[in-house]
């Protein structure tokens, strides 16, 4: 009993962690709701440095950045399995933390194995690089870093990308779609939804 409670303890506080990074509302992580995430993120930010993204270049360049970490599973499929899809997740479950204190729940989410995902890594990663190219001036990295950084915290917040039964498989979860796009639950659930009710 104490060890569920305690889970839930800690599993409710890394869904506030998730929170308190996010941009601003998220609501999905297809393309569309990849988009209105960072959209949202956007109007969030100082009108000053806001005006600079806002010119169709900047905001073209940014929604192809946006979207490229997902297009590796096309573009690269022998790299995206074991190199990139782990940073796109991290199965909760699977962590060891050293004991049941919300302290180690949170330090067994750094230097996370690609085994069980690295989204956290990653989106730490992206900041550095991100701050980096801010102080170098160096408008096309900053461009990419902020589209990547989007992307991974939208990824962040997608529940079905907090487990290892991600598709539902482990759990019964799979029927078709009426309008063709996956079996899964995970995809009904990140794109089906946003199509049908964004």
């Amino acid at each position: 009993m104490k060890l569920t409670r305690t889970r839930s303890l800690i599993i409710s506080a890394l869904v506030a962690l998730f929170l308190v990074l996010a941009p601003g509302p998220s609501r999905a992580w297809g393309p569309e709701g990849h988009q209105m995430i960072m959209k949202i993120a956007i109007d969030l930010m100082p009108p000053g440095d806001r005006a600079s993204l806002l010119d169709s270049h900047s905001l073209e360049r940014l929604e192809y950045y946006l979207m490229q970490p997902d297009r590796l599973v096309d573009e690269k499929p022998e790299i995206y399995k074991d190199e990139e899809g782990p940073n796109h997740y991290v199965n909760i479950e699977k962590l060891q933390p050293a004991d049941n204190s919300f302290e180690a729940f949170v330090k067994s989410l750094s230097n996370q194995s690609t085994a069980n995902g690295r989204v956290i890594d990653r989106i730490k990663e992206c900041q550095v690089q991100l701050a980096s190219a801010a102080r170098t001036g160096n408008g096309v990295a900053w461009l990419r870093w902020a589209g990547f950084l989007a992307h991974y915290v939208g990824d962040s917040h997608q529940p079905l990308h907090a487990t290892s039964n991600y598709n539902g498989k482990l759990s019964g979860n799979r029927m078709d779609l009426p309008w063709g796009e996956g079996i899964d639950v995970h995809i009904r659930f990140e794109v089906g939804m946003v199509g049908e009710y964004a």
